[in-house]
């Protein structure tokens, strides 16, 4: 099922403004580009909390938008946004993916700055948003994610191996961080608390260096990035600078 036809369900009734508690919800579930996916419940009013789902592949549009109510919601509560967000997205190796839930606290900014940008997308109906812009919105997503999931305590992780854990949380510090042109283990160790040392051997029986995992995404986010964009209207170097890319194919 194509992004544009991916469930997206409108209103004839007109919008009445950008305050989220006054705003008309115009689409229900929306696919950003590969590996994201907004989903809220117009009937159930405005949403004013987030909930983060990390899994291994994308629920069935079709099967939407009976998401919310698998998410253990308490009846009652106040309605919410859920972005899921698959661990391929993420940079995850799919070794390290147990599929989990959160709920950031209402006064955490960066989840405050997620919701607002999931309200903004879904007071717009789907026609609005080209596939090209899906992309963009999904990996500016992504990243405030991976900001966000990069700052959660330790002991919050429901894994109890060590190395895999560091590896989590390495993939998520350097999605947070890929316009840094001095990114590397060092720098995510020392952000991290750790030694450069624990970070190599946590991805040393893996398929894929901390260096390997940087490139990969910074080329992945290059290319959303000018396949967003017109022709013409993004020139390759501005955006190999932006990614600290030397060499963009």
């Amino acid at each position: 099922m194509s992004p544009s036809s991916s469930g997206a369900r409108g209103s004839s009734e007109p919008r009445s403004g950008r305050d989220p508690v006054a705003a008309v919800l115009v689409v229900s579930r929306l696919r950003l580009g590969d590996g994201v996916l907004l989903v809220v419940d117009p009937a159930a009013g405005p949403p004013t909390s987030l909930a983060l789902v990390v899994r291994a592949v994308l629920p069935d549009p079709s099967a939407l938008p009976s998401e919310p109510a698998t998410l253990d919601r308490a009846p009652g509560t106040a309605p919410e946004v859920v972005l899921t967000v698959t661990g391929d997205a993420l940079g995850i190796h799919p070794d390290d993916l147990q599929p989990f839930l959160i709920r950031p606290a209402a006064d955490d900014v960066i989840a405050a700055t997620i919701r607002e940008v999931a309200l903004d997308l879904v007071r717009r109906t789907a026609g609005e948003i080209d596939e090209p812009e899906r992309a963009r919105l999904g990996a500016m997503l992504v990243r405030l994610v991976a900001a966000l999931l990069a700052g959660r305590p330790v002991d919050e992780w429901p894994d109890s191996d060590p190395r895999r854990l560091l590896r989590l949380r390495v993939a998520f510090d350097v999605r947070a961080h890929l316009g840094d042109p001095g990114l590397g283990a060092g720098v995510v160790a020392r952000r991290l608390g750790v030694s450069e040392r624990s970070v190599h051997l946590a991805f040393a029986d893996g398929g894929e260096t901390v260096g390997r995992l940087v490139r990969r995404l910074r080329a992945e986010r290059a290319r959303i990035d000018l396949t967003a964009a017109p022709p013409g209207a993004v020139a390759r170097p501005a955006v190999a600078r932006r990614w600290a890319i030397r060499d963009l194919e």
